[in-house]
């Protein structure tokens, strides 16, 4: 098998789009749908039918919780915050209805993967994997061989081995007999590990290989001022932060 991860598009078409492009040349069989359809972007709509023709499963993130009105968006910052409001402005039923029919974590026992949004340990909490004792504390967590999340918008692929040696790899590691893994697919529409390309995962029966994909930026922040969304969030998403 090879299948693709992609997570945290956030309504930015452009970049979904070339990411789907990308995939296209990369022979896989499945296209897996991690979280975050919407919120900060200009194109809930276009993004979120995208994602369900394409992807062959899906999971649920904070901010589409948050533009249906069942995550509270107090805990979000003020410009976050706007954009949830103006998406659920935005919104077709089509896009609500999808959105609610997705789960907080999905497990793909064929292929020994689990899917959560932010940790396993806590997935409806949508907590972060960010330091090392996440890393470890999601990988106690996990039954699966391998558990894939998003949410923080940085990617890494980290990897316990039989001895219990825990390794960070940057971009890519070989699937080892005997070793479990968590890794963070990254962003699709707003990467926040300073390189504004956008990010995904493919896994194959060998190795687990994160992908970085240049898209149309300027337009993107174009649509993101047409709509009247906050500045910051056109300026961050050429920033990569």
């Amino acid at each position: 098998m090879r299948n693709a991860y992609i997570s945290d598009i956030h309504a930015n078409l452009e970049a979904l789009e070339a990411v789907f492009r990308d995939i296209d040349k990369q022979k896989v069989q499945n296209i897996y749908f991690m979280g975050d359809v919407v919120g900060y972007g200009a194109n809930p709509n276009e993004c979120a039918k995208l994602v369900k023709n394409n992807c062959d499963l899906c999971i649920a993130g904070n901010h589409d919780h948050a533009a249906l009105g069942i995550t509270d968006i107090s805990v979000f910052n003020e410009r976050a915050a706007e954009a949830i409001m103006w998406t659920f402005e935005a919104m077709n039923e089509e896009t609500s209805t999808f959105l609610e029919k997705q789960p907080f974590t999905r497990e793909i026992e064929s292929q020994d993967v689990y899917l959560a949004h932010g940790s396993p340990y806590d997935p409806e909490d949508w907590l972060y994997v960010l330091s090392m004792e996440d890393v470890e504390r999601s990988l106690d967590a996990q039954s699966s061989r391998i558990c894939l999340v998003g949410h923080s918008h940085r990617p890494f692929v980290a990897e316990r081995k039989s001895d219990g040696e825990l390794m960070i790899h940057p971009m890519w590691v070989m699937l080892t007999e005997g070793s479990r893994y968590i890794m963070n697919v990254g962003s699709v529409g707003q990467p926040r590990d300073r390189d504004p390309r956008s990010s995904y995962l493919i896994i194959d029966d060998e190795i687990a290989e994160l992908q970085r994909v240049e898209y149309d930026i300027p337009t993107t922040q174009r649509k993101i001022l047409d709509a009247g969304l906050p500045e910051q969030l056109a300026r961050r998403i050429a920033l990569g932060r």
